[in-house]
């Protein structure tokens, strides 16, 4: 028998220790896991993770300059995800809007994979997910990633360094979407979230501004109807149901204002 454990995470901004904290009490500790690894069951576990990754890999450890100008660092983001501990989780990200576009828009057009292991020395098992691209859970659960939204902060940012232009899902983006005749769509992964989902989460001010993201992202949702989206962001956790559709809000990984992770347990009997 196989089983797979599935956790979604929220933004996690490149605090590696924070995130190997997590791996390390939330996954390497579960009592359930530990369970059916000692029955003997085949177990494997995956992360989905909506967006903020902290993909900043023209960072060192130790880079405080770039270009003669003080890096602007909220997070103190200074280093590649070679500092996350990880053996055989596999881990999979979308794109946030605090992520290097640049470098990203670089290695899609260097490969035809929709989920590209940047790193597969320094960081094993750890996948960038390209916009549209779907994963296929073990009871045949279809996951679908657009990653992309707009940085409020950028006017305090620096172009190149510290935001990117990249960051919305444009109209290229959305021509990589799969076509919907052909394909089902049963949970949408991203980093913002539609515009129809606001009125579910009115008590935030933060959803006050114009992201063309989330209009690209009522498209996704009236096209592919899905049952469950989890998205980041907003650094707050609130669950809602808008139609059909169960909405996550997920909390940051180092937040202390409600969830920022959920959890589920995938049997297959012929595994």
């Amino acid at each position: 028998m196989k089983i797979q454990y599935v956790f979604v995470i929220g933004d996690i901004h490149g605090e590696w220790g924070y995130f190997n904290s997590f791996i390390a009490r939330k996954i390497k500790q579960n009592k359930d896991i530990l369970n059916d690894i000692k029955m003997g069951y085949e177990v494997e576990v995956i992360i989905l993770q909506c967006g903020d990754f902290g993909f900043w890999p023209h960072f060192d450890k130790t880079s405080e300059f770039s270009g003669g100008r003080k890096i602007w660092d909220q997070w103190g983001i200074k280093h590649h995800f070679s500092g996350i501990v990880n053996d055989t989780i596999k881990i999979i990200w979308c794109a946030g809007n605090h992520e290097n576009h640049d470098v990203l828009d670089k290695l899609e057009m260097s490969t035809e994979e929709k989920f590209i292991e940047i790193d597969s020395i320094r960081a094993p098992n750890i996948f960038y997910a390209t916009f549209g691209s779907v994963y296929t859970l073990l009871d045949n659960t279809k996951v679908m990633f657009c990653g992309g939204a707009v940085s409020i902060d950028k006017a305090n940012r620096i172009p190149g360094i510290s935001w990117w232009e990249g960051e919305t899902i444009s109209e290229q983006d959305m021509y990589k979407l799969p076509d919907p005749e052909s394909t089902h769509i049963d949970i949408v992964v991203s980093h913002t979230c539609p515009q129809l989902f606001d009125r579910t989460h009115a008590r935030l001010n933060m959803f006050k501004y114009y992201d063309p993201s989330k209009i690209a992202l009522n498209h996704v949702f009236r096209t592919y109807k899905p049952t469950t989206w989890f998205y980041g962001h907003y650094h707050s956790y609130t669950f809602g149901i808008v139609g059909n559709c169960a909405t996550y809000m997920l909390n940051r990984i180092d937040g202390h204002n409600g969830l920022c992770f959920m959890k589920w347990r995938i049997v297959n009997e012929m595994g």
